[in-house]
């Protein structure tokens, strides 16, 4: 649901931390004020392993700001070893709008946009 959410909504959450999760449709275009941190079990039998790596690869095409961690001999489960790369995205991952930001990139919000 906070994939979608901030599909939406961009900027409404300035991280999404999605466990075993996809997109309903792949994204037609990349959240600018959003990093998508995907992780997933690469034995999954509810959600195949292929739903987040399209995601992540569709998102790379748009230019998103997104990671991906896929544990081997992991299923559908909040696994520590998932919960461990979180983590570790939280400390050392800079956003991309905040490198932009630094560079003095332009960070014009598109029309219509409420940043959060």
């Amino acid at each position: 649901m906070a994939l979608e959410l901030v599909q939406a909504h961009d900027g409404m959450a300035g991280r999404v931390i999605a466990f075993s999760g996809r997109y309903a449709q792949l994204p037609k275009a990349a959240p600018q004020y959003t990093t998508i941190h995907l992780l997933h079990g690469a034995d999954d039998p509810v959600m195949s392993a292929a739903h987040v790596q399209a995601a992540q690869a569709r998102l790379e095409e748009l230019h998103g700001d997104s990671t991906i961690d896929i544990a081997s001999h992991v299923g559908h489960e909040l696994h520590p070893a998932l919960i461990q790369r979180a983590i570790v995205r939280l400390q050392t991952c800079v956003p991309l709008r905040a490198w932009e930001a630094a560079l003095g990139l332009n960070q014009t919000p598109p029309d219509g946009a409420t940043v959060h």
